[in-house]
């Protein structure tokens, strides 16, 4: 993964060979989702060498950007911007703190068309099964924290004196 900064990124991107597709990698090292998925950037790369990786902290690129508005991925090919997707949308898609190399590869080849992998499933569905499980088993240890058996009553005592 090459690390550019302003002229760089104009370099990289405008003197591209015909056919060459190329991702930059803005992102921010305030944000936690940015710092998964630059690892996982960083091994796609190394796997997938017809493709060429950048990155650069977002504030180096474009001046005053928004840590909110990270990571952003900007997609090139024959040097125009094909695809990009930035901020909370990008957060979502890759599924957030539990994001994985196959969640990446998988958005990055179906709804971005920049790797040409097949897939049989979505591994986000995994995600949302196991989000789905984490939200029962809370809400259900939450109705069984009072053991008193009441069900959300007020069963207590008042004495008049």
């Amino acid at each position: 993964m090459l690390d550019i900064n302003k002229q760089d990124y104009e370099q990289h991107t405008t003197n591209m060979p015909e056919g060459t597709m190329g991702l930059v990698f803005l992102y921010s090292e305030q944000v936690k989702e940015c710092l998964v998925l630059k690892e996982i950037l960083k091994e796609l790369a190394v796997k997938m060498p017809t493709r060429k990786f950048m990155q650069s902290v977002a504030t180096k690129v474009v001046e005053n950007y928004r840590d909110e508005d990270t990571p952003a991925l900007l997609l090139y090919k024959d040097n125009k911007m094909i695809n990009q997707i930035a901020g909370q949308k990008a957060r979502d898609i890759f599924g957030g703190l539990r994001m994985n190399i196959h969640t990446v590869t998988y958005v990055l080849a179906k709804e971005l068309g920049f790797l040409e992998v097949n897939f049989e499933e979505d591994p986000r569905d995994s995600l949302k099964t196991f989000n789905a499980y984490i939200h029962k088993k809370k809400k259900f240890l939450g109705q069984d924290e009072d053991l008193s058996g009441s069900e959300g009553e007020d069963d207590r005592e008042y004495m008049n004196n």
